[in-house]
């Protein structure tokens, strides 16, 4: 499974976040390195996962938007979501706290409470980006 996420991530990042990037675009993606890590370690070796990602882009920043497993579940419900794979509680647990600690050690990440009202979490996230997309100069 991972070395299947790692193909993914590579081909998306070549055929749609380089050419983005190179056309002066601005790149969010809703999931990323620290998303491999944190699901598919659970699987595999921790190093082996983040050995497939030598070489990848490294992003200039991640936001981590946490929120209790409960809180997650209660949403993914609302919305009428099936649950999936990597949806359990037990199994997002384990892959929310292997964010929170993958956060701790990483430059460049911001963790934003998900536990709030859209328009907080939407505040707390522009804070956090808009300094990327002010004008340089």
């Amino acid at each position: 499974m991972a070395l299947l996420f790692a193909g993914d991530r590579l081909d998306h990042l070549h055929r749609e976040i380089e050419p983005a990037l190179q056309a002066g675009s601005d790149v969010v993606s809703d999931r990323y390195l620290l998303s491999s890590l944190a699901y598919q370690a659970e699987e595999s070796d921790r190093n082996w996962v983040a050995s497939l990602a030598r070489g990848v882009r490294e992003p200039d920043l991640t936001v981590l938007v946490d929120l209790p497993i409960e809180v997650a579940a209660a949403r993914r419900r609302q919305a009428g979501r099936p649950e999936e794979r990597y949806d359990a509680d037990r199994i997002l647990a384990r892959v929310a706290e292997n964010y929170r600690v993958l956060a701790r050690g990483q430059s460049g990440v911001v963790v934003v409470n998900g536990d709030q009202g859209l328009d907080d979490v939407s505040r707390a996230i522009r804070l956090a980006v808009d300094p990327l997309l002010a004008p340089s100069g």
